[in-house]
């Protein structure tokens, strides 16, 4: 397996994180049940289905544990990760922890697109209508919420080791008016995605980092308390331990991710 990240274009940065390829390879399993490590944004994936002949659209919410989804040989899937409070979707917080088909937020919305993926394998090339698929929903969005940007740096600076007053503080609202504008926009309580970002450091650190760190070094570097923390986490949010997330992670090969 393949996964891999691509920078947005300068125009897309306040709103995408970034795009995504996962891609399966001729050594893999005809099928069997990807698990996606949660981060705290929403997205937009696409996808040519090979055993069904079909390509789709989908919607993903911000999410609180682990996605799990039937994967297969010879099909392709791509996306994008928008930026917490940026994502052009209508009702973010009524999406946490779902997903579905995009015809089903956007009815009128010309989903055309969604056949040129057939016609391609070009992984740039499907990149590129996804970009053009931003471009027009984020031009009907509502501006992304530039509060709630500031207290997103500042927590993800602190490795989600600050209080919900200092991050009012940084957005210039209240504490009462920040939880409510943060969860508006993002669709999780900050406290909830500083838990899921420390979840994707620890994976990030896991896979990518130093060998000799260790669960214990890898919990002090992603912002859990100790390595008991991050075990309990681990637990709750993919249900397996740190070390089984692991060994399933490092069967993929990952391509310029980031924390």
């Amino acid at each position: 397996m393949l996964y891999e990240e691509f920078d947005p274009p300068a125009r897309q940065r306040e709103r995408v994180v970034s795009y995504w390829h996962f891609a399966e390879r001729e050594e893999d399993p005809p099928a069997f049940e990807h698990v996606i490590v949660p981060d705290g944004t929403a997205s937009l994936a696409c996808a040519w289905i090979a055993p069904a002949g079909r390509a789709m659209a989908s919607h993903v919410g911000p999410r609180r544990t682990a996605l799990r989804l039937m994967v297969y040989r010879d099909s392709r899937y791509w996306g994008v990760r928008f930026q917490p409070g940026a994502a052009p979707l209508p009702g973010v917080e009524r999406l946490l922890d779902k997903s579905g088909e995009l015809s089903k937020i956007f009815p009128g919305a010309d989903m055309g697109w969604i056949e040129k993926v057939k016609a391609t394998s070009a992984a740039e090339e499907v990149l590129g209508l996804l970009e053009v698929l931003v471009d027009g929903l984020t031009a009907g969005a509502a501006e992304a919420d530039e509060a709630v940007a500031r207290a997103v740096v500042r927590l993800e600076e602190a490795r989600g080791l600050v209080s919900v007053e200092d991050l009012a503080a940084v957005a210039g609202l209240s504490a009462r008016q920040f939880l409510r504008r943060f969860r508006a926009a993002a669709g999780l309580t900050p406290k909830e995605y500083a838990r899921m970002r420390r979840v994707r450091w620890a994976c990030v650190q896991a896979v990518l980092g130093e060998e000799s760190a260790g669960w214990a070094g890898v919990a002090g570097q992603s912002g859990f308390a100790d390595q008991a923390h991050l075990s309990r986490e681990f637990r709750r949010v993919f249900g397996w331990t740190p070390r089984m997330t692991e060994e399933y992670l490092k069967r993929i090969e990952h391509r310029r991710v980031r924390g």
